[in-house]
């Protein structure tokens, strides 16, 4: 299974959550690791990097925005094993044009980890 940009799953146990999240795959796999930014409400201390609104993606309802400070690089095999078990949960993907945003947020972000900037190659 190829697991592109943009590709996207529901989950809330990458960080334990209370409700699921929607995880988006902001890069290609970098050996063997994919980087993933999760969504979440908006709220007066919120990153504003990158801002969401309802219908940006089915998922979003309501403004939201890109949580860069909870980034996490992951090995591809362990995506592969958690969509397999149903801990991930496969969504339709971001439109090209959002997933480019969400990867300019993450280069202006004070949140996103610098050590996460090799994964972002915006064409």
């Amino acid at each position: 299974m190829l697991i592109p940009p943009g590709y996207t799953v529901l989950s809330r146990n990458l960080f334990n959550y209370p409700t699921e999240h929607l995880y988006i795959v902001i890069s290609p796999v970098v050996k063997r690791k994919v980087l993933l930014v999760n969504i979440t409400s908006k709220k007066e201390s919120s990153d504003l990097s990158c801002i969401l609104n309802k219908g940006d993606h089915e998922f979003i309802r309501h403004e939201s925005v890109v949580n860069y400070a909870d980034a996490t690089d992951a090995d591809i095999r362990k995506v592969l094993w958690a969509i397999a078990c149903n801990l991930f949960k496969p969504q339709k993907p971001v439109s090209p044009d959002l997933l480019i945003e969400i990867q300019k947020g993450a280069l202006i972000s004070e949140a996103f980890k610098p050590k996460y900037l090799k994964y972002i190659t915006i064409k």
